[in-house]
C-alpha cells in the first residue's frame, strides 16, 4: 500500500500494467475523500462519489504502458476542500526485448557488437547476456561487445532483461558465425616441360567458403580455353598441349569476404632441344697419355650426356659435355661419341660424330744403319728401317745430337771431310 504525502509528483510510483495497487492517505476525523485518476490525455475519472469518506482505495491499472495521475481531495465536515494531493503512477510491462541483429557473419579479428532494446520504457532494467544458454560473466549492459573475435566466439547470443514486472529473454537469438581468411597450405611449384605436353599447377588453400580463385600469368588473369586450359578459377590449373605462349611466371590469388592471399610465383618453362655446335675431336696418343673429348651445344635445357665407346655406353661415364681418359692404354683405342638429351628427346637423343682415338705403336728398328769407308768429297748416306706410328728421328754423331739433322729415317752428308769421320747412330 502506498501512502500519499504532499508534492509526490516528483517521486512517481511505478507499477506493472493490468495490476491492482492499494493507496491511502492519513485520515482526519469528520473528513471524507474524493479519489480520481487523470490519464495521460487529461481525462479525469472519478473513482468514488464526493461524499465517500474512504481514506484508502484500490486501483486496477490499465493493461497498457503509460502514466496516470492519482488525485485525492480531502473535504471536511462543512464541505470545504483542501488542495489536491497528486501521485504520478507509471505503468510498465515485462521488458519484451529485441536484439539489434539476428544472424551475422564476421571475420576473425573483427569486433562483434549486439544491442538489446526493451519494448517498453522502464527504469531499473538489468541485463544478463548468454552464449549458447550459458551466462557470460560480467556482461550486464544493454550492449555486448566482443573484440578480436576468434572461431571459438561463434555461437548463439541472447539477453535476459529484467525489470519490476518480470524477466524475459530475447526470443530470437543473434547467431554469430565466425569465418577466417584464406591461408596457403601448399604452394605451387615450378616445372620444366616439353612442347605439347600437359602440365598441372596445384595449390592448396585453407579458408572459410566461399573462396574465389584466379590464376595469373604475370599480371594477366588466365582464362579457360576449350581443349587447352582448365581450372583458371580453381585451385588446380591444367594446361594441355603446352606452347611457348604458355611459358612464364604464374601465381594464384584466392579471396573470401575476409581477405585475399597470393601464392608464391613459379616459373613454367619449355625445354629446348639440344643442338651440337662443336663436335668432339679424335687424336693419336701414346700409352700412358691423357685424352680429353669435348662437345658444345647452342641450345637445350636440363641436358644430359651419355658417352659412347664404339657405340656402347661407357660404364660410369660422366653426365657432362667433357670426357677425360687418364693414363690410356691400347684398350682405349677406338671411336668415341656422345648422345645428348633432355626429358623432351630422351627417346631420340642427338648424337655427335665419332671421334677416333688412335694409339701410337712403339717404334721397332727392323734395319739398323750400316757403316762404310769413303773418300774425302764423297757423299755419305745412311738410313734405318722401323715399324711404328708417328715416329720421330734424332741422329747422333759420336753420341751427340747432330744440329740440323732431319727428323726422318735417312741422313746424308754431301762432300764429306775427315771431320765427318766417326760413329753415327739414330734415336727413334
Amino acid at each position: 500500500m502506498t501512502s500519499l504525502g504532499q508534492n509526490l509528483t516528483t517521486n512517481p510510483d511505478t507499477v506493472c500494467k493490468n495490476t491492482t495497487e492499494f493507496y491511502r492517505v492519513d485520515s482526519t476525523a469528520g473528513s471524507y475523500y474524493q479519489w480520481s485518476v487523470k490519464n495521460g490525455t487529461g481525462t479525469i475519472n472519478h473513482l468514488y462519489p464526493p461524499n465517500d469518506s474512504a481514506a484508502r482505495i484500490s486501483v486496477n491499472w490499465a493493461n497498457t504502458i503509460g502514466f496516470d495521475t492519482l488525485i485525492v481531495v480531502e473535504y471536511n465536515q462543512f464541505g470545504c476542500n483542501g488542495s489536491p494531493n497528486k501521485l504520478r503512477v507509471e505503468r510498465y510491462s515485462v521488458p519484451g526485448p529485441t536484439l539489434s541483429k539476428a544472424n551475422v557473419t564476421q571475420c576473425v579479428g573483427t569486433t562483434y557488437t549486439v544491442t538489446v532494446t526493451p519494448n517498453s520504457i522502464s527504469t531499473g532494467l538489468t541485463y544478463q547476456w548468454k552464449k549458447n544458454t550459458t551466462d557470460i560473466p560480467g556482461a550486464h549492459s544493454n550492449t555486448l561487445t566482443l573484440n578480436n573475435i576468434q572461431l571459438s566466439d561463434a555461437g548463439s547470443y541472447t539477453c535476459l532483461v529484467t525489470n519490476l514486472c518480470g524477466a524475459v529473454e530475447t526470443p530470437v537469438a543473434s547467431v554469430l558465425t565466425v569465418i577466417y581468411p584464406p591461408v596457403v597450405t601448399l604452394q605451387p611449384i615450378s616445372h620444366s616441360t616439353c612442347l605439347g605436353e600437359t602440365i598441372t599447377l596445384i595449390s592448396t588453400i585453407d579458408g572459410s567458403a566461399p573462396l574465389t580463385y584466379q590464376w595469373y600469368l604475370g599480371n594477366t588473369p588466365v582464362n579457360n580455353v576449350a581443349g587447352h586450359i582448365t581450372g583458371a578459377t580453381n585451385d588446380t590449373l591444367v594446361i594441355t598441349g603446352m606452347t611457348y605462349a604458355d611459358t612464364g611466371y604464374y601465381h594464384l590469388t584466392v579471396s573470401n569476404v575476409c581477405n585475399a592471399v597470393t601464392t608464391n610465383t613459379i616459373h613454367l618453362n619449355i625445354n629446348v632441344l639440344p643442338v651440337i655446335v662443336t663436335q668432339p675431336l679424335g687424336d693419336s696418343k701414346c700409352e700412358g697419355d691423357n685424352m680429353v673429348f669435348n662437345v658444345t651445344t647452342s641450345d637445350g635445357d636440363s641436358l644430359h650426356y651419355l658417352w659412347l665407346f664404339n657405340g656402347s655406353p661407357i660404364p660410369g661415364g660422366p653426365d657432362s659435355p667433357t670426357l677425360t681418359l687418364n693414363n690410356i692404354t691400347y684398350a682405349n683405342e677406338g671411336g668415341y661419341s656422345v648422345s645428348i638429351f633432355n626429358n623432351c628427346n630422351s627417346a631420340a637423343p642427338v648424337t655427335s660424330n665419332v671421334a677416333v682415338l688412335n694409339m701410337n705403336a712403339l717404334p721397332v728398328i727392323t734395319g739398323h744403319p750400316v757403316g762404310t769407308s769413303l773418300c774425302e768429297g764423297d757423299i755419305f748416306s745412311i738410313s734405318v728401317t722401323t715399324t711404328g706410328e708417328a715416329l720421330h728421328y734424332e741422329w747422333l754423331f759420336n753420341g751427340a745430337p747432330i744440329t740440323g739433322a732431319p727428323d726422318q729415317a735417312s741422313f746424308t752428308i754431301n762432300g764429306i771431310t775427315y771431320a765427318n769421320e766417326g760413329s753415327y747412330r739414330v734415336r727413334v
